[in-house]
């Protein structure tokens, strides 16, 4: 079997929601819905419930492995905080709605341990939080629930981030460095090993050149034995990449091409999860990726 760059150290198997993930079998899929007015990506469902039911349901039919749902954009231009009571507001009726229409694995991508507790009483099955779980109570009710969570790497808040880009000169150390210390925190505090996914964080207090340096070098995060989620969908980076030098960046509704390109370094550099806005297209690519570098018997 091929084995995308620094494959080793794997944990092996994972049971959300009664479905098995085996890290380094194939990629899976998560599919986005941002239940929000603001979001970057300007795939934004608002609180129009119908239509998110019906895109959550078109993603599964897709193909997707995982959902996440969102209700506060971390967009760094105009997006706007939320208190913990107008984010459940938005996601509650999604989460309740979905997980009973389908069995497949909810993530709910909050930073608020008192919306993460309620959405895990509601339908949700996993806690992707973009702060790494550095709030002390989210590490307690990842502790007590015992759910797979995804611990991503940024500085400041979506508001403050991109004047925190300096990382003396390697991006990729840094981040690592992060994940050691965040690895070493959860054990600590009793979260089991094979709950843990890391997400190096794209277009989060990195900048253009970070992005991309992240992007060829992930296989050095294989060294930590976690899986790695990777959420490189429509980013900006992407967007400038595909332009050209001194050309406007594509908007992201039409940085598809340049996401499946993305997509499929992040595979031959070891990814183990795909977060996207575009299920349909990105389950063809990863498909043939896989197909290629893995050789999964599945596919």
């Amino acid at each position: 079997m091929n084995t995308p760059t620094g494959q080793n150290n794997r944990l092996g198997e994972l049971i959300i929601n009664g479905r098995p993930f085996v890290w380094g079998q194939r990629t899976y899929i998560m599919g986005i819905l941002n239940i929000t007015f603001d979001s970057f990506s300007g795939d934004g469902l608002g609180l129009d419930l119908d239509k998110t039911v019906a895109q959550a349901l078109e993603f599964v039919k897709a193909g997707a492995d995982i959902l996440d749902i969102g209700g506060e954009s971390t967009n760094p231009y105009h997006s706007q905080l939320l208190s913990a009571e107008e984010e459940l507001q938005r996601v509650l009726p999604v989460l309740k709605a979905v997980s009973a229409m389908t069995d497949i694995p909810l993530s709910i991508d909050t930073y608020k341990p008192e919306v993460a507790r309620v959405a895990l009483e509601n339908g949700a099955h996993i806690i992707n939080d973009i702060h790494g779980l550095e709030d002390p109570a989210m590490l307690v009710l990842a502790a007590e629930t015992n759910v797979p969570v995804i611990a991503m790497h940024m500085r400041g808040t979506p508001q403050t981030m991109q004047k925190m880009t300096d990382y003396n000169g390697d991006v990729k150390e840094a981040v690592l460095h992060y994940f050691r210390q965040r690895l070493e925190v959860m054990t600590q505090a009793s979260l089991r090993r094979e709950n843990i996914i890391f997400d190096p964080g794209f277009g989060f207090a990195k900048t253009y050149e970070q992005n991309l340096e992240l992007l060829g070098g992930l296989g050095i995060f294989r060294e930590l034995g976690q899986p790695l989620l990777v959420g490189v969908s429509r980013k900006g980076f992407i967007g400038r990449a595909m332009a050209g030098p001194g050309q406007e960046p594509y908007p992201p509704p039409a940085r598809t091409y340049g996401t499946a390109a993305a997509i499929t370094i992040a595979i031959t550099q070891g990814a183990d999860i795909v977060r996207v806005h575009d299920v349909d297209e990105m389950v063809s690519v990863v498909r043939l990726a896989d197909a290629t570098i893995r050789r999964s018997a599945e596919l």
